[in-house]
């Protein structure tokens, strides 16, 4: 820690976790950020007359940032961003502090932390565990070191989006009293985090395209539950959320991997207030979760402890695993235990046949009451590995195309006017077959919706660079099912909306592997205007 760093370090006394952290102390009062009237002296320390005192007006809001080993850059780039989005939004630094918390991670983070904390004109406040405690501890260990009236929680490789800061200020300011806001977010790339990335289904998030206000326990798990699964799309009403932890704590701990949902499922309890702010704050890196870094866990141990986990967290809060339980899970199927999660554990690993059947057993244990596992999932996972790879390799050339009268690709989709520029709102597009032949979701030649983008009035084609979209954000929304004559399904597409502000013509057509864009095959695409608007 750097000299500058240390003069500044106040201690904190904060409610600890066993086992205690070595270290805990506030950095980064930087000379640009006006000091706060200190209105009592801190009963630990003895402070000089006039002297600062962080923790006598406390901030609006808390970056809550639990992080470990191996996050030590990507932390700096959190912090980072954060300041970033601060300075753009106009707000003084007063407002906002962020709490790290870090478990017992070997890589320099704590020396990283008090070199970015000297320049920030913000409080950091960094506290340590002597050894790994894991998830559920640490991120309650940063929360309670927090201060802020609400603490938004981010992974430590998360960033905050350019105009984060200022919409999460602007919705908690809207509706002060709620317990909880979920907010918008981009999946971007896990190695540069300039490139938006495949985006997660928009069964994660609130329904409504404006911001909303929902009432009542049932709505708001209905509605915001799936989101609870990430922390980087909460904000939580602190003293709430301390308050249900201490009410059932050993619940909030025995759940390895979401912790934070059953703690903001709890407060909802107490405090049924929750609102959603749909433009976007929060850019997640594409990795799903920490369990995804353990090299010793294959994909599908890792499904199975993840899906498993989720639904424990709902029986735990519910009660059991009664009617509320079984509507909620059906909720959850729709994002975490979905057909292509089951078929990307087999097409890209080989797991051993002990770890497949313990897949099998803990989603069937979870997910029987949603009927789109019994018709959608459980086959491919009674599918033998090297029989699934067969069918779905993507090396095993193409196909003929589904149109020329054999079959036609009929789309349908509400397409928003306006969409803010550097977004990545999802859709829903209904895929429906005209023709005679099944159209197929998966494999060589799987049919799925693509997208283009052109500048108005010139109609100049956008390329993916200039879009700031990776290879896998690029790819077209498979159907991931089979999709018989005279049927139709519904795709989740996320429209990569340009960087640039202006008016844009998009194309949303049916693309084939190894054929390419069906309306050259009797498949007519949508076609819309859309303004691409300028960022808060």
């Amino acid at each position: 820690m750097s000299g500058e760093a240390c003069d500044r370090a106040q201690i904190r006394t904060q409610p600890q976790l066993l086992p205690p952290p070595t270290s805990q102390y506030l950095v980064g009062h930087g000379a640009r950020s006006p000091p706060r009237k200190a209105l009592t002296a801190p009963a630990t320390t003895s402070a000089a007359p006039g002297a600062y005192d962080p923790r006598a007006v406390p901030p609006e809001l808390t970056i809550v940032a639990p992080t470990h080993e191996g996050r030590r850059k990507t932390l700096g780039q959190l912090i980072e961003s954060v300041r970033f989005s601060l300075e753009r939004s106009g707000e003084p630094a007063e407002v906002l502090e962020i709490s790290i918390h870090d478990d017992a991670s070997k890589d320099g983070t704590e020396q990283m932390v008090a070199e970015l904390a000297a320049a920030c004109p913000f409080l950091i406040s960094y506290g340590r565990s002597a050894e790994v405690t894991g998830l559920a501890r640490n991120l309650v260990a940063t929360m309670r070191q927090a201060s802020g009236r609400f603490c938004w929680t981010l992974g430590s490789d998360d960033l905050v989006g350019p105009d984060g800061i200022a919409v999460v200020l602007r919705a908690l300011r809207r509706n002060p009293h709620v317990t909880g806001l979920v907010v918008g977010s981009v999946d971007v790339d896990a190695s540069d985090p300039s490139l938006r990335s495949r985006q997660p289904p928009g069964a994660f998030f609130p329904e409504p395209r404006e911001y909303t206000v929902f009432r009542g326990a049932g709505p708001i798990f209905d509605q915001c539950g799936n989101a609870w699964g990430s922390l980087a799309w909460s904000v939580v009403h602190r003293e709430r959320w301390l308050a249900a932890l201490a009410r059932d704590e050993r619940t909030v701990f025995e759940n390895p991997v979401f912790p934070q949902l059953v703690a903001e499922a709890l407060a909802t309890l107490d405090h049924p207030v929750w609102a959603w702010e749909p433009r976007v704050a929060a850019h997640r890196r594409g990795a799903e979760t920490w369990l995804f870094e353990d090299d010793s866990m294959n994909l599908a141990r890792s499904w199975a402890l993840l899906l498993s986990s989720n639904c424990d967290a709902w029986a735990a809060v519910l009660g059991g695993r009664g009617r509320r339980w079984r509507r909620r899970v059906r909720r959850v199927q729709e994002v975490w235990g979905r057909a292509d999660d089951a078929r990307s554990s087999r097409l890209y690993e080989s797991p051993p046949a002990r770890d497949q059947l313990k897949m099998l057993f803990d989603w069937g244990r979870s997910l029987w009451p949603a009927g789109a596992f019994w018709r959608e999932v459980l086959p491919i996972l009674l599918t033998p590995p090297r029989l699934t790879k067969r069918l779905h390799s993507s090396d095993r050339g193409g196909g003929s195309a589904v149109g020329a009268g054999a079959a036609e690709v009929r789309l349908e989709a509400a397409i928003p006017g306006v969409i803010v520029a550097g977004s990545a709102p999802v859709i829903g597009v209904g895929v429906g077959n005209a023709g005679r032949r099944p159209i197929p979701g998966t494999g060589p030649a799987a049919v799925g919706i693509w997208q283009r983008w052109r500048r108005l009035p010139e109609r100049e084609l956008v390329g993916w660079e200039e879009l700031r979209v990776n290879e896998l954000g690029a790819m077209p929304a498979d159907l991931q099912r089979r999709v018989g004559p005279g049927r139709a399904v519904t795709v989740d597409l996320a429209l990569m909306a340009p960087h640039e502000p202006g008016r844009y013509e998009l194309t949303i057509a049916g693309h084939q592997h190894g054929i390419g864009w069906l309306n050259d095959h009797g498949s007519p695409p949508l076609l819309a205007e859309i303004e691409v608007s300028a960022p808060l």
